[in-house]
């Protein structure tokens, strides 16, 4: 594994004192300190907690770069689920000390329910109407139509839309993510007590 300049990182703090550190320049300052010795399987508790945006997205490139180059496994505790689905490949639940699930990131918005698109078009009523009568799965939401349909099928519908002369403004597929997928709901007890522990690997 290639040194890291962790002044890069820190920047002027460098030379001030531990003490007087932000929360986040800790977190940094913690993660530093784990790496010195090059560890085969690296064991954060929230990494990102403190950071700013920016400082958030540093700290999940570097540590998907050292899963990626360096072979370096990192298994994250933390309660932020949507940070967990962009670091991590693997997601692990754990429950009063035993893991009672265990999925890769992509087989759980695999196993979700048929996807939908938020679809914008004019006259949105008439539209509307339309796919009603054909039978398609829609409701609305605001500005947009929902649409339940197989991904495959998209194109298909965009063309029926255009040919009925309809404005389609935008049709942008809905992806869901781990908390709507129920992945987490489904876990005994709920998940209000208990972290989730991903693993985030080469």
């Amino acid at each position: 594994m290639k040194s890291q300049n962790w002044s890069d990182w820190t920047g002027k703090a460098i030379h001030k004192k531990v003490k007087t550190y932000s929360l986040g320049m800790r977190q940094r300052l913690g993660l530093a300190q784990a790496l010195l010795h090059s560890p085969d399987l690296l064991i954060l508790d929230e990494p990102t907690n403190g950071l700013d945006p920016e400082g958030i997205h540093e700290i999940r490139d570097y540590l998907k770069r050292l899963s990626r180059e360096a072979g370096l496994a990192v298994f994250v505790s933390s309660h932020l689920l949507s940070e967990m689905e962009l670091l991590c490949d693997r997601i692990v639940i754990i429950q009063k000390g035993e893991i009672t699930d265990s999925e890769q990131v992509r087989e759980v918005e695999e196993k979700t329910e048929t996807p939908r698109i938020a679809l914008r078009i004019e006259p949105q009523n008439e539209a509307l109407q339309w796919l009603i009568r054909q039978q398609y799965d829609v409701e609305k939401d605001g500005d947009k139509l929902l649409v339940t349909l197989p991904h495959e099928d998209i194109p298909e519908l965009n063309r029926k839309l255009v040919a009925e002369h309809f404005d389609v403004f935008s049709l942008e597929w809905m992806k869901k993510n781990l908390w709507k997928s129920g992945f987490w709901l489904k876990q005994k007890g709920g998940m209000r007590n208990d972290p989730a522990l991903a693993f985030d690997s080469k």
